[in-house]
């Protein structure tokens, strides 16, 4: 009698898993770094909408260009899903919660700082 088990169909191969190291990117593959601030991380995650899409993608960037400040093209974010007017949305939010400084003007890429969130807010 052939036992089934429902998990382990016959003739599947599974990938293997080293248990002590996560997947790595490829060569020529984007990825995100860090380290980022968890009490950041998790005030951005609390907002509504596309605010952790946006709070991503401005650490992503930072970290790339190794600096605080950058100047965010909207555009950019549309990898992510995130719309013309929701990254706006999201901007303007994140500028609300303390998490970034964002200065914008109408008809210029806005302006974006990264703040420093306290940990003892948590």
């Amino acid at each position: 009698m052939v036992s089934f088990d429902p998990l382990r169909l016959p003739n599947q191969s599974r990938p293997k898993l080293s248990p002590s190291r996560p997947p790595k990117h490829r060569r020529n593959e984007g990825f995100l770094m860090g380290p980022i601030p968890w009490a950041w991380l998790q005030q951005a995650a609390r907002l509504p909408g596309r605010e952790l899409h946006v709070a991503i993608f401005l650490w992503r960037f930072a970290l790339m260009n190794n600096t605080d400040t950058l100047t965010v093209t909207v555009n950019v974010l549309e990898e992510l899903g995130v719309k013309r007017h929701a990254a706006s949305r999201a901007l303007k939010n994140l500028d609300r919660a303390g998490l970034i400084k964002a200065i914008q003007h109408p008809g210029r890429k806005p302006r974006v700082t990264l703040l420093p969130y306290p940990s003892e807010a948590t």
